[in-house]
């Protein structure tokens, strides 16, 4: 059983004004006996001038795909040595083998075909096999099967996959003159494409493609640009110190998951235990607030989710600072008697009330603590239910003075 070389073909970029084109790259095994091929390619669309630096990544994408998700087709460019040599030299042919500088290659007329498989539009072809595709998708697969030491398996439709599973598609048969859908086809001849195929390399090596993801990296590989060295993705780490007052147990710090790529965390604590905590960390002087019951002051932080170590903890650490230095501070009856948990739902569903600056540094030096307070001033939920939000008023009209001292002197509000 002789070996099949693994072999590559490629488009000639389709150029467009803007300096941006178009080109295909597949890697194939072809029998040329009997003109089966498994396929796959790869489509690069971006700038000319970085093309020939791609050319070695599109050549890795395109042989792994040959190897977990190829498409089986079968092309006849001429059924003698001297037919096949004339259609590749006439232009006229339909998968002609005359390359953009004239000269004549096998794999021209390769490429040619896969590229006109996938944008076949002859309608003959039934509604449900005109499929566009560079490679099977596992989606829309016609065998599946997986090898089991030096045996291949076939799956069953009920049978799961794995992470070895081979899907592959059928593709179409071109006998010289007409395109036809391949409707079934012998999964020995796959395999049998599949054991022949090696890459070439000097003094007659050979490296089977079966073998492909235990190679390190060889001369076999290299001549083709791929790379199998494996670059260690660099991970941005934040390194966070928590201080005692991170830790204090009055906070009560939960996180929320907005969507797929959001999360929120949230500190919050009851109006009075934050002034005593506040007292403890920092010198804030708050003597007239409005309304002292059913009071939360709150901090938060939005937070992108990524792979970056540490993450939690930084915004756990910015909810906690916020909370302490610019807090918001809430005001809801509806929270009357209620537990640690509806406050967290209430806090959640009323986030577009509040802002991550809070009410500003209240030891702000250009402030008067003697004359500093904070106004609640009322807004409305969607069920109707009556809360409010602080903010700071340093400038006190007369009015507001007489209703500040009434209210610290007699409860009046």
């Amino acid at each position: 059983m002789d070996d099949l070389p693994v072999s590559f073909s490629w488009t000639t970029p389709k150029m467009k004004a803007n300096g941006t084109c178009i080109t295909y790259c597949f890697a194939f095994v072809r029998d040329p006996k009997t003109f089966h091929v498994l396929h796959a390619g790869v489509k690069y669309f971006g700038k000319y001038s970085n093309l020939r630096k791609m050319r070695p990544s599109l050549r890795k994408t395109a042989v792994e795909r040959l190897l977990k998700k190829p498409i089986i087709s079968s092309v006849c460019l001429g059924k003698t040595d001297e037919q096949y040599r004339a259609n590749l030299s006439n232009p006229k042919f339909q998968y002609n083998g005359i390359g953009a500088k004239g000269d004549i290659k096998k794999s021209n007329a390769l490429a040619k075909f896969f590229l006109n498989s996938i944008f076949y539009k002859d309608t003959k072809v039934p509604r449900n096999l005109k499929k566009v595709r560079l490679c099977c998708s596992k989606a829309e697969h016609n065998i599946r099967f997986y090898k089991n030491e030096s045996k291949y398996v076939v799956l069953k439709a009920n049978e799961k996959s794995t992470s070895t599973t081979v899907f592959v598609s059928y593709g179409y048969d071109y006998n010289g003159t007409t395109l036809n859908p391949i409707t079934t086809f012998p999964v020995d001849t796959i395999f049998n494409l599949r054991k022949r195929a090696k890459f070439y390399g000097t003094k007659k090596a050979r490296f089977p493609l079966e073998n492909y993801c235990d190679y390190m990296e060889t001369d076999e590989l290299n001549q083709f640009g791929i790379k199998m060295e494996t670059k260690k993705k660099v991970v941005p780490q934040y390194f966070v110190k928590f201080a005692d007052y991170h830790k204090d147990s009055r906070v009560v710090f939960f996180r929320h998951r907005v969507n797929a790529k959001t999360r929120l965390h949230i500190a919050f604590m009851d109006f009075k235990n934050w002034l005593n905590y506040s007292h403890e960390n920092v010198e804030y002087n708050i003597k007239r607030i409005d309304n002292e019951y059913n009071r939360f002051c709150i901090g938060y932080s939005l937070e992108k989710i990524g792979n970056k170590m540490n993450s939690k903890l930084l915004h756990k650490k910015i909810a906690i600072d916020r909370m302490l230095y610019r807090p918001n501070i809430v005001c809801v009856p509806f929270l009357s008697k209620k537990n640690v948990f509806d406050v967290r739902m209430w806090i959640v569903s009323h986030m577009r009330f509040l802002n991550t600056t809070g009410i500003g540094r209240i030891n702000d030096s250009s402030i008067n603590p003697a004359t500093y307070r904070l106004k609640v001033d009322y807004e409305y939920d969607d069920s109707d239910n009556k809360f409010g939000i602080y903010r700071p008023v340093i400038q006190m009209t007369l009015f507001e003075s007489i209703h500040a001292f009434l209210a610290e002197m007699y409860g009046y509000e």
